[in-house]
């Protein structure tokens, strides 16, 4: 929700802000690097740009499964980055 979106609801605030929350965003990232105590985790995803996108730029291994929504040929060029591994199917 913007901070214009909250104003209604908070007539008196004027320090509210947008802050887009999930993935690519490094927030859910650092989150999840928060909570866990390391970076010695994988990113497991379906989606280049937001999945394996968003674990590149915060500087994570990202695992592509190929069942799922990305269809571009990975290693063509067609994708913006490249995953660290790529997995079939989950199945």
């Amino acid at each position: 929700m913007k901070a214009s979106a909250s104003r209604p609801a908070y007539p008196n605030r004027t320090d509210l802000r947008f802050a887009r929350l999930g993935k690519p965003h490094a927030a859910m990232f650092a989150e999840a690097l928060r909570r866990s105590g390391t970076r010695n985790m994988v990113m497991v995803g379906d989606q280049i740009d937001a999945d394996i996108g968003g674990a590149h730029e915060f500087g994570l291994d990202s695992v592509l499964v190929g069942t799922g929504v990305s269809v571009a040929p990975i290693g063509a060029g067609l994708v913006r980055v490249q995953p660290t591994y790529l997995l079939p199917s989950l199945g």
